[in-house]
């Protein structure tokens, strides 16, 4: 693939799941060459699109092809990502391909098809892909595992960080950026995240993404991660292509259920009369299609 459209068409063939997809996505996979993968989250507000627009124009001045998978929420009428035009990101660098995908409440907790676009653009010779969520929650932490990095961004004086640490998110940050660090409280919760994670006190950076300030110390802050845990980061591949397949097997049993369920003949008289029961029509759909 070169083009942007032959791209395009791909990312299309493969998140919508277009006959013969699962042969593409093979081929493509084998021709891959290795690419930095990073996540990013954190709450809604804290000017994640805005970070991630002046963080890969950066890399695109400097030469490098990245690719942004912005994961959206659906919309409830169309399945489409609700922020599919992506209007906050103002590139227009050719080195720049920018992409939504809707999360439609995929198994697993995360769109079945970042995975595979991940295998799409490695395949057409990007250098970063960066993963972009819309909030945090299950999604983001699922996300968190299919990347070699992933980058918490946060805003002072909005009480998240606490939150995020009742909720666990807190651990999945490799990279702690405080947003809007202009704002009050920005020394307060710097000093909570050192003091909360003593061992990646080198790992939080303040910025302020709107006035573009501190970010090129960003990006030679995550190029020296990459450096110092090149190690601890290669040994991850095992793990995310375990997670992406489990989101591969996840996607096409989702896929044979809802087929199942369409055609299924459910007896929703019989179990309002009580002579059925959900359970034992439960057992009568697997038995007979799902689990033969």
């Amino acid at each position: 693939m070169k083009t942007l459209a032959e791209i395009s068409r791909a990312l299309t063939t493969v998140e919508n799941r277009k006959e013969g997809y699962l042969d593409l996505l093979d081929k493509l996979y084998k021709q891959g060459k290795p690419v930095r993968v990073i996540g990013v989250t954190g709450a809604p507000g804290a000017g994640k699109s805005t970070l991630v627009d002046a963080y890969v124009n950066l890399l695109a001045n400097e030469g490098k092809k990245v690719a942004v998978i912005a994961v959206d929420p659906s919309s409830p009428f169309s399945g489409g990502a609700l922020l599919g035009d992506r209007i906050r990101m103002s590139s227009n660098s050719d080195n720049i391909f920018i992409r939504s995908v809707a999360t439609r409440g995929a198994m697993g907790g995360v769109s079945d098809a970042v995975f595979n676009m991940i295998v799409v653009f490695r395949a057409a010779g990007y250098d970063y892909i960066i993963v972009e969520t819309v909030g945090v929650g299950q999604n983001e932490i699922s996300i968190s595992k299919l990347s070699d990095l992933t980058m918490l961004v946060m805003n002072p004086g909005t009480g998240d960080d606490i939150q995020m640490m009742k909720a666990g998110i807190m651990e999945i940050g490799d990279i702690f950026v405080i947003n809007k660090s202009d704002l009050a409280g920005a020394d307060e919760l710097e000093a909570f995240l050192k003091a909360s994670f003593p061992e990646r006190t080198d790992k939080v950076f303040r910025v302020s993404a709107k006035k573009n300030e501190g970010i090129d110390q960003l990006k030679k802050g995550i190029e020296a991660v990459f450096k110092k845990d090149a190690e601890l980061i290669s040994k991850r591949t095992e793990k995310i292509l375990k997670e992406g397949l489990k989101y591969l097997i996840m996607s096409e049993v989702s896929r044979k259920l809802d087929k199942t369920l369409s055609e299924a003949d459910l007896k929703i008289e019989e179990i309002i009369s009580a002579k059925e029961s959900p359970y034992s029509q439960m057992k009568k759909v697997l038995k007979s299609s799902f689990l033969k």
